[in-house]
């Protein structure tokens, strides 16, 4: 009984990562675009493969320079009204 729970949970938990992670792709691109933009990263439990339903999404966007709130919040505002299909 055990193995079958945990098994439904190890495939719970990968619809979930698999989710996240096309999320992450939607999200990341958008400020990639940005020249302001050193890196985008997957980081956190998604990122190691281990979140479940609770989990977060973490994405560190690493900057060359100080990001406007403009820099911080246009890239999430379209992709947000995207996704909606995966919550």
């Amino acid at each position: 009984m055990c193995k079958v729970k945990d098994r439904k949970t190890t495939v719970n938990n990968q619809n979930e990562i698999a989710k996240r992670r096309a999320l992450a792709q939607i999200v990341a691109p958008a400020y990639a675009k940005n020249p302001k933009v050193a890196g985008v990263l997957l980081a956190g439990s998604v990122a190691r493969g281990i979140a479940d339903q609770f989990s977060d999404i973490e994405i560190d966007i690493f900057w060359h320079a100080p990001p406007t709130d403009e820099d911080r919040s246009v890239p999430i505002e379209r992709p947000l009204s995207q996704t909606s299909a995966f919550m």
